[in-house]
């Protein structure tokens, strides 16, 4: 199949190896296998894939530009949060093989490997492979001049990966793009199925209907909600860390939790210590995808993962075994009878709190329709000298965070003309946030 879809692309005319210019090489091909799956964790598709080993390349001889945007998960959050409540369906397209889309400036050269061809046979591309430094870029602007002149819709300016209607009084339309993920969110069956008639005469899709699962995050209709959750990934964790039969915790972190004791305890062995940063890099994964709870555990645990001890893994096991307590704990947007787009936001600091640095500790969140679409939980890069300071800094991260929101929504012609209500529990920054 991936072979098939290489020729049917034309993404390569061979030449002889005499036809090389004078200093330029054929860079190596790998073929790499991949299982693709579902909601459920089930294998949906197996793939293969042909990859140019792009760390071969030379910067300013074999590339340029190479940079290519990959959408916000706030995004991603937003947009859902608003198909919730206006009630818009969402719809899921892939697209095959969607690097082959896009064209090669200059000469590049690949060998291909053994078993594929004549051992040795070298290629001139054509087509962005994948693997090459600059094909990720080359098939976003092939996207992005296909939907804008075949389908009439712009950019945003706050996030490249959403494209919204130009006109603000016509049914909402949206995409949303990772890749060659691409989720259509409208009202109207008509414009979905024009955006997916467009699609499918340019490009080679895969039309999964109703999203069910995207960027590794499970999508479900219940009741009026749009609910998302990691609930099958969480699972898996229990079981790849032996903990499914263990009584799970009531608290992210141990009560007696102390980053400094755990940075100062003994520390644990190679293989020890590479699985502590193993579970803390799964515990990041679903705190900044769908488990705002975890934030601030997974923010302590990764402090500690230069030099992991024995106190910060036992720490680690805690969260896991937290998690297997609610396991299918999600993220429901539902419809409300508020606008839209108002947001509400809580925000807090710690004082001091980190005993070795004396810096604080800010912690924001951000609610939509329901439920949050930006949390954070990150310590501050200089040392306040009062509760106030700590405070009113942590209000400043939040303002930032919410302009950015604020700005997505006004792409998406949702933005309220209201200010957002942001609550906050300390007087010294409230008068000075509010000039009092």
């Amino acid at each position: 199949e991936e072979m098939a879809a290489l020729d049917e692309n034309k993404t390569w005319q061979v030449v002889s190896p005499a036809e090389l210019p004078p200093g330029a090489r054929a860079l190596s091909t790998k073929l790499v296998f991949k299982r693709k799956l579902d909601q459920f964790g089930n294998v949906e598709r197996l793939k293969t894939r042909l990859v140019v080993r792009g760390f071969e390349q030379r910067a300013g001889r074999d590339f340029a530009e190479v940079f290519a945007p990959v959408v916000h998960k706030t995004t991603v959050r937003v947009a859902l949060a608003v198909a919730a409540a206006l009630g818009l369906s969402v719809h899921h397209l892939d697209v095959s093989t969607a690097f082959l889309n896009g064209t090669i400036d200059g000469d590049v050269f690949i060998k291909l490997p053994d078993g594929i061809g004549r051992d040795g046979q070298v290629c001139k591309l054509l087509k962005a492979l994948y693997g090459l430094r600059q094909s990720p870029r080359r098939w976003n602007e092939v996207l992005d001049a296909t939907i804008k002149t075949k389908l009439g819709m712009q950019r945003s300016k706050t996030d490249p990966c959403l494209y919204t209607r130009t006109d603000p009084k016509a049914s909402p339309l949206f995409l949303v793009v990772w890749v060659d993920d691409i989720l259509v969110i409208g009202r109207d069956a008509v414009d979905i199925d024009h955006v997916k008639s467009v699609f499918k005469s340019h490009f080679k899709i895969r039309d999964l209907g109703e999203a069910s699962m995207y960027v590794g995050i499970a999508i479900r209709r219940e009741h009026g909600r749009m609910v998302l959750s990691q609930e099958h990934y969480t699972r898996s964790l229990m079981d790849k860390h032996n903990l499914a039969d263990a009584k799970p915790k009531t608290t992210p972190l141990p009560p007696t939790w102390s980053l400094s004791a755990a940075q100062a305890a003994q520390p644990l062995d190679p293989q020890a210590a590479g699985e502590y940063r193993t579970i803390v890099g799964e515990v990041m994964y679903l705190a900044t995808a769908t488990r705002p709870d975890l934030s601030f555990a997974a923010s302590q645990l990764a402090q500690v993962m230069s030099t992991p001890t024995h106190v910060a893994m036992h720490a680690a096991k805690h969260v896991l075994r937290y998690i297997s307590g609610a396991p299918g704990l999600s993220l429901c947007y539902s419809k409300t009878r508020a606008h839209p787009g108002e947001l509400t936001a809580w925000v807090d600091a710690t004082w001091a709190s980190d005993t070795a640095t004396a810096r604080s500790v800010t912690g924001y969140v951000v609610v939509l329709n329901g439920a949050a679409v930006v949390w954070k939980t990150k310590k501050q890069t200089s040392v306040a000298r009062s509760s106030c300071e700590a405070e009113y800094s942590a209000l400043g991260e939040l303002a930032a965070e919410l302009q950015f929101v604020r700005s997505l929504l006004h792409d998406m012609h949702l933005a309220p003309d209201t200010p957002v209500v942001v609550h906050e529990d300390n007087q010294g920054a409230l008068r000075i946030a509010t000039n009092a």
